[in-house]
């Protein structure tokens, strides 16, 4: 039941801010997301995308397997660094 009617949200645990180094730089775009993909009278909201994310430590690879699809639905593709070293686990 709560899978139908509860809307989503974007959580990060442990986060590492990565930078999508070919993005430009003060670009943001505004993209529509669902509130719940079951119930479609939730609507949507605006969420912000730029050239700076956050996303969960593990979910990250300097050298992803050739298998990875991904988790981010309708990304784009790119490169990104993470912008620490802590983040690469050095």
């Amino acid at each position: 039941m709560l899978n139908r009617t509860a809307q989503r949200r974007f959580g990060v645990l442990d986060p590492i801010k990565v930078v999508i180094e070919n993005y430009p730089e003060g670009q943001v775009e505004t993209v529509e997301v669902v509130n719940n993909p079951e119930d479609s009278a939730a609507g949507t909201r605006s969420v912000e995308f730029g050239r700076e994310l956050w996303i969960e430590r593990d979910d990250f690879a300097e050298d992803p397997p050739p298998s990875s699809s991904g988790s981010l639905r309708g990304a784009r593709s790119g490169s990104g660094t993470p912008t620490s070293s802590r983040a690469r686990g050095w």
